[in-house]
């Protein structure tokens, strides 16, 4: 032997958001930079691309420590692999973090998922119902609160909601063998703490709009389901979803919408005031629904504690599109369409302020969103 050296090895105990590595300065024997730790297995750069040497390989970056959070990568899955990007991680090793996965699963079909791994378990959050055609594009995970998404090729694959890990953490990347990813990216998603009345959203302003996924800007927080952005107007995804306004606080306040319903759908649309939560919880909503045979009735329900009470059961009208208000005033209660007052009542359940937002079924739609004090 001849030659021996040792010398310590500098690992990155903070990074500046945001992180990027496009993997073409790699360390000693193709590994990654010391500015990547392996969690499992290895993880190799070949061609500028990192890529998977073991079953199951989980590598992440040294020193990031970020809460809400987008992940990216450019991806190519191996047949009958998957690729998975992480968020939150806290370890040691394969242990506590989200991972927002795509998966080949054969017929020319990639596959959505989220999970969380919990002490070394992995429960499966959500699993999505639209495939892709392709295992190769731009996969992103989004983690903003209790709100996860994969985005794959600008387009939503999967979304779920949970709170079992709340706290900043690390980002990764998990790679089986012969998968790859490139252009890693990881950084914060800005989410405004106060927001001033009025406030208005036509869903289609840059630089908010479109945003990644043609999701809702960042002034926006999913509580329950996904609304996306169709056409200028916000969009219900799921069954139920409802999305608020990030940074607002307001007792006496107007929130209106131009909504449209698709007649004979069975579809309701409504705006939501005095907001507390957590996710589907505490609110007041002012609901146009449809009854069928051409009818459309209006109601006010409270959610206390996730539980909905209907407050009052309004008129019907044959209108299934225009300007939708709730008016709060103290304890006085108020839907409009247009011009016509469809329901108005008292209650004093929910009296301190709270945020403003929308909630929307399936494909029911809305437009030019906002909340003014009354």
């Amino acid at each position: 032997m001849g030659n021996f050296a040792a010398s310590a090895v500098s690992v990155p105990t903070s990074q500046t958001l945001p992180f990027s590595d496009n993997f073409t300065s790699p360390g000693d024997g193709s590994q990654l930079s010391v500015n990547w730790n392996d969690q499992l297995g290895n993880v190799t750069v070949v061609s500028g691309a990192a890529t998977g040497e073991g079953a199951f390989n989980l590598s992440t970056v040294n020193g990031l420590s970020v809460g809400d959070t987008k992940v990216k990568a450019n991806v190519v899955l191996a047949g009958g692999g998957s690729v998975g990007l992480v968020a939150r991680y806290a370890g040691p090793l394969y242990n506590n973090f989200y991972m927002g996965q795509l998966r080949d699963i054969g017929g020319g079909q990639f596959q959505a998922a989220i999970f969380k791994n919990i002490g070394g378990t992995f429960t499966t959050i959500a699993v999505g119902t639209t495939n892709a055609t392709t295992g190769t594009g731009k996969l992103e995970f989004e983690v903003v609160g209790a709100s996860l998404k994969v985005i794959f090729n600008n387009t939503l694959l999967a979304f779920g909601f949970d709170t079992s890990l709340t706290a900043a953490g690390s980002a990764g990347m998990r790679l089986p063998e012969g998968s790859t990813a490139s252009s890693f990216l990881a950084d914060q998603v800005p989410v405004p703490n106060a927001q001033t009345l009025p406030f208005a959203d036509n869903f289609s302003t840059p630089p908010l709009y479109p945003a990644d996924g043609n999701q809702l800007s960042t002034n926006w927080r999913d509580q329950n389901g996904n609304i996306t952005v169709v056409s200028g107007a916000a969009t219900g995804e799921g069954d139920f979803n409802l999305s608020t306004v990030n940074g607002i606080s307001a007792s006496i306040v107007t929130v209106a919408g131009d909504i449209n319903l698709t007649a004979g759908a069975g579809q309701s649309v409504g705006l939501v005031a005095r907001y507390t939560g957590p996710l589907y919880s505490n609110f007041y909503y002012a609901q146009l629904r449809d009854i069928g045979g051409g009818q459309y009735q209006a109601a006010i329900f409270k959610n206390i504690g996730g539980v909905f009470t209907t407050i009052v059961v309004g008129s019907t009208t044959t209108k299934n599109s225009g300007n939708l208000k709730f008016i709060l005033n103290g304890t006085l209660l108020t839907l409009d369409l247009g011009s016509d007052v469809l329901a108005s009542v008292n209650d004093s359940s929910i009296t301190g302020p709270g945020s403003v937002g929308m909630r929307l079924s399936q494909g029911a739609t809305m437009a030019n969103f906002s909340a003014q004090y009354d």
